[in-house]
């Protein structure tokens, strides 16, 4: 913000962060009723958005004084190496950029962050791209994959073991760093007897209490500090729920299969990079591409013929199946 910036207009800015936050803070973990709370935000907001769009596609420009879409903030798509990886191509898009915001706000904040949907919308993708981009002497970063086999000792182990001890019992990372843990899969745990998944139990204490016990004595406990979360899971698998009591130190954010403009955008940068070494007439042929690939991609996962179901649980259509078209 200006340092100039007279006391009307300080009103109106804060005004506009309290609308953003609140916007995010509730209708970040929305799906289905996202649309219908977009419209209530622009009804009664005092900062009046732009007629176009939802509020979710905004952000507010305190110099400008108004709210700016968040295509200006989308990074341009830097074509993949010929020897690269195809799980590691990104290509940023309206729905990573603003998500990667919230989550480096949350960071800074030092607040949990759990993204929450199904295979193929890019949550791990997200974390590790903030966590490749975050600065290496002020993070350090830990990936824990959950599964039905994950134990609470191998979660206090692996991540026991990644901290060095300060004083007495406490454990923090290396001097003026965070440690940050990235749990994908965090649903994953298998339940009990008892009905609980002791690894979501063991991280629950954590959060509450910042101490876990030393198996090897019982009568002493590691205090720890200076600890941030990053989660991840899939709502239509594992136990498809997590301990509610885990779950409130969250900030929960949705991710959705992305709209149709947004998935043609996304297949047409990639085939433009690939076909950009053929001649005039190969590259004519890449829009085309891009939306019959899109169709076929929509036509199958809206048929509720191929919805997954008990004979047929294999079919279980994403995106990665629609960037294996390309």
């Amino acid at each position: 913000m200006r340092a100039n910036q007279k006391e009307d207009e300080m009103k109106i800015i804060l005004d506009a962060f309290f609308v953003f936050a609140m916007m995010w803070a509730i209708g970040g973990a929305l799906t289905d009723d996202k649309r219908a709370f977009g419209q209530l935000i622009k009804k009664y907001a005092k900062t009046k958005f732009p007629e176009t769009g939802s509020c979710f596609d905004y952000f507010y420009d305190p110099d400008a004084n108004e709210w700016v879409h968040w295509s200006t903030r989308v990074a341009a798509f830097i074509p993949p190496q010929e020897d690269e990886l195809f799980q590691n191509i990104r290509v940023p898009t309206l729905d990573t950029t603003r998500q990667g915001y919230i989550l480096t706000c949350m960071m800074r904040q030092k607040r949990a962050v759990l993204f929450v949907g199904p295979s193929g919308t890019a949550k791990t993708t997200q974390a590790k791209e903030f966590l490749s981009s975050a600065p290496k002497e002020s993070y350090k970063s830990c990936v824990l994959n959950f599964n039905s086999y994950t134990s609470p000792e191998g979660v206090q182990e692996i991540m026991h073991g990644q901290l060095v001890k300060r004083f007495g019992k406490t454990f923090m990372p290396p001097t003026n760093m965070q440690m940050v843990y990235l749990i994908d899969d965090l649903n994953m745990p298998r339940l009990d007897k008892y009905g609980y998944q002791s690894p979501i139990a063991l991280l629950r204490q954590l959060f509450d209490h910042k101490f876990w016990f030393d198996r090897s004595n019982v009568d002493e406990k590691f205090t720890y500090d200076d600890l941030l979360y990053i989660s991840c899971m899939n709502q239509k698998a594992g136990s498809f729920l997590i301990d509610t009591r885990l779950q409130r130190h969250y900030c929960v954010m949705a991710c959705i299969i992305p709209e149709k403009d947004v998935l043609e955008s996304i297949t047409k940068k990639m085939t433009e990079g690939y076909l950009a070494k053929f001649d005039s007439s190969c590259q004519g042929v890449c829009a085309k591409m891009a939306n019959q690939s899109v169709e076929l991609f929509n036509s199958i996962y809206q048929d509720a013929k191929f919805k997954p179901t008990a004979v047929k649980f294999h079919y279980t259509f994403n995106l990665r199946d629609l960037m294996k078209l390309i």
